[in-house]
């Protein structure tokens, strides 16, 4: 009950400062780290590039440099790798929907460029995938551990610029790692964390509360 009447109080006090949308893309590069039944860790798998769409809701929470940012995006992780004692050539690409809860805080201002660092937790759910064994693509949704939905922890930075009145331009860097998604078939121990680096852009556009636009349509009457 306490937990429930606190975030209440958050939501509440949060609605009282500036709202925003934001608009993000950009490339993800991205690694696996599998285990075998064994507990053998898979040698020979390399990072792969891909993209990823993002779009979302911040609200000022407290005072003005931080934010709350809560959005869905649409990733896409991959890997590639080879296995030299059998000639086998392997390669994932996988898809993925998620929803992000974040933080955001304004560090320090140079000019008009704003510098941010930034933290989210992301629930995620594979929509569509594939592996590629030498000649052979599998669907591979819906099986073994790439049925299980991971949870990705990232951090970073970035920066941010007006580009008009109600608009800022910003560009981020944020790395991030999966939970562990496991194969719960017939007892199997195969493993596979995701590790990935998400370089993108977007735009964050200015949304003026019911209260705002009272006062400036009150400000702009008594100057009138």
């Amino acid at each position: 009950m306490k937990k429930i009447t606190l975030l209440l109080l958050v939501c509440c006090v949060s609605t009282v400062f500036s709202q925003q949308i934001f608009v993000e893309g950009g490339k993800i590069s991205s690694s696996f780290e599998f285990k075998n039944s064994q507990g053998i860790q898979l040698e020979n798998l390399q990072s792969t590039t891909s993209t990823y769409l993002g779009i979302g809701y911040n609200h000022r929470l407290f005072f003005d440099d931080l934010r709350l940012a809560v959005g869905v995006a649409y990733n896409s992780y991959g890997a590639i790798g080879s296995d030299a004692a059998v000639s086998n050539y392997f390669e994932w690409d996988v898809d993925y929907v998620g929803l992000n809860v974040g933080l955001e805080y304004d560090a320090f201002q140079i000019s008009d460029f704003s510098f941010y660092v930034k933290g989210s937790v992301g629930y995620e759910i594979i929509v569509q995938g594939t592996q590629t064994i030498n000649n052979q693509v599998f669907n591979i949704t819906g099986v073994e551990e790439f049925d299980d939905s991971p949870i990705f922890f990232r951090a970073g930075a970035g920066f941010s610029y007006p580009v008009l009145p109600t608009v800022e331009a910003y560009v981020q860097y944020l790395y991030g790692k999966s939970t562990a998604l496991k194969d719960d078939t017939n007892n199997s121990n195969e493993e596979l964390n995701i590790r990935s680096h998400m370089i993108g852009i977007g735009l964050r556009i200015n949304i003026q509360s019911k209260d705002q636009e009272e006062e400036q349509e009150t400000n702009t009457t008594e100057s009138e």
